[in-house]
C-alpha cells in the first residue's frame, strides 16, 4: 500500500528533516508512527546514518512500528530488529538492521550490547515514540542510558507532553537536549519556574509566565500538531458517571477494608497486606471477588447495569478484571475485542 502523506504528516517529515533533535507533540490520529518511519527511510536515503533505535511502550514497540513500516510500499525496504529477541541482539551487534526495537523497561538490553560493541553506536538516531514514559525526572533506567553514547539525532513522540503538570517536561526535554534549555538539574528547574502551595513543598504550581518562559525555551525544538486542527473529529466530552453500591454491599465492602477479610460463598478470603487488600477492593468494586485459586463469585452489578445506561455509540470500554470483558460479550454480544 502506497503512503499518500496528508498535510500533517508533510509538516511532521520536514520538520524532522531539518531538525536534529525535535519534541513532536502529534495528537491521536494524525499518523506520527508511518511519519517518522518516513523520516528515518530520508535520513537513511541521505546516508547521514544506517539506523535508528526505537524505544517505544511494549505494545508499541513490539507490534505497530514492525507493522505499520510493512504495511507501507516506502518504507518496507527498512529491516526491523527486535533487540529482546536473540536475532535481534545479534542484528545490533552485526549492525544489520536500519531500526533497532525496545521497549523503556528493557533499556539495560541497549547498555549490555554496546559493552559488546565498545560503545559504537549501529544507529545514528534515537526515536522514543510516547516519550511521556520518560517524565520522571528520576527514573534509574532513564538515566542510566543517558550516560550511555547518545546518537546525535533524537526524536521525540507524544500526543500529551504534560499529562499532570508543566513538570512533566523537564525530563522529557532533557532526554532530547542534554539540558541545554531547560537545565540539567530539576531541583533548579522547579525552583526557578515554580512555587510551592504548601509549608512542606508538597504541591507546587507555576510561577506568574513561567508557562510562557517555558515554553520560549522549547519552541525552537518542538512541533505541535493537535488532532483537533486536522482531523474531523468531535470534541471530546468527559462525562463523569458515578456508580452507588448497594448499601449492603457497601457494607460489606467498608468491613472487607476495616478487617481484611470477607466471607464469600462459605469461603473466607483475606488480604495479607495493604498491596493485597487494595487489588481485592478493586476486583470488589467491578462486581466480583477472586479467591486463591483464581474462581470468582459476583458480588453486584453495578458497573454493567451503570453501562448499560449509557446511550451513546460506539464505545470504547477499558476493563482490568478479565469477568468484565465476559459480563460486556453477554450484555453486546456484538462487541469487539
Amino acid at each position: 500500500m502506497n503512503l499518500d502523506l496528508a498535510e500533517p504528516q508533510r509538516i511532521m517529515r520536514d520538520y524532522l528533516a531539518t531538525h536534529d533533535v525535535a519534541f513532536c507533540c502529534v495528537g491521536m490520529g494524525i499518523g506520527k508512527t508511518a511519519t517518522t518511519a518516513v523520516g528515518i527511510l530520508d535520513r537513511l536515503a541521505d546516508l547521514q546514518t544506517s539506523a535508528a533505535l526505537i524505544v517505544a511502550p511494549l505494545r508499541v514497540a513490539t507490534y505497530t512500528w514492525p507493522c505499520e513500516i510493512a504495511k507501507w510500499e516506502q518504507t518496507r525496504g527498512i529491516k526491523v530488529a527486535d533487540i529482546r529477541t536473540k536475532e535481534g541482539k545479534q542484528a545490533f551487534l552485526d549492525g544489520s538492521a536500519n531500526a533497532y526495537l525496545i521497549n523503556y523497561e528493557s533499556l539495560h538490553v541497549v547498555s549490555d550490547l554496546l559493552k559488546k560493541r565498545g560503545g559504537v553506536l549501529p544507529y545514528g538516531i534515537e526515536v522514543w515514540d510516547e516519550l511521556t514514559k520518560a517524565k520522571s525526572h528520576s527514573a534509574k533506567r532513564i538515566n542510566a542510558f543517558r550516560r550511555l553514547p547518545r546518537a546525535p539525532v533524537r526524536w521525540g513522540l507524544t500526543g500529551t507532553p504534560t499529562p499532570n503538570s508543566l513538570m512533566d517536561l523537564f525530563a522529557q526535554v532533557r532526554l532530547l537536549d542534554d539540558g541545554k534549555r531547560l537545565g540539567k538539574a530539576f531541583t533548579r528547574f522547579r525552583d526557578t519556574y515554580f512555587q510551592p502551595t504548601d509549608y512542606m513543598q508538597y504541591n507546587w504550581v507555576p510561577r506568574s509566565g513561567a508557562e510562557e518562559e517555558i515554553h520560549a525555551k522549547i519552541e525552537d525544538i518542538t512541533l505541535v500538531l493537535r488532532s483537533q486542527d486536522w482531523l474531523d473529529i468531535p470534541d471530546v466530552q468527559v462525562v463523569d458517571v458515578d456508580v452507588p453500591l448497594p448499601a449492603d454491599v457497601m457494607k460489606r465492602y467498608k468491613e472487607f477494608k476495616k478487617e481484611l477479610l470477607i466471607e464469600v460463598d462459605g469461603k473466607t478470603l483475606t488480604a495479607a497486606n495493604a498491596a493485597v487488600l487494595i487489588l481485592k477492593l478493586q476486583q470488589f468494586t467491578s462486581g466480583v471477588i477472586y479467591d486463591e485459586e483464581r474462581n470468582h463469585t459476583t458480588i453486584h452489578t453495578a458497573k454493567i447495569d451503570a453501562l448499560r445506561k449509557i446511550k451513546a455509540r460506539p464505545l470504547l470500554v477499558a476493563v482490568q478484571f478479565r469477568h468484565e470483558q465476559d459480563r460486556i460479550r453477554e450484555e453486546y454480544p456484538d462487541a469487539q475485542f
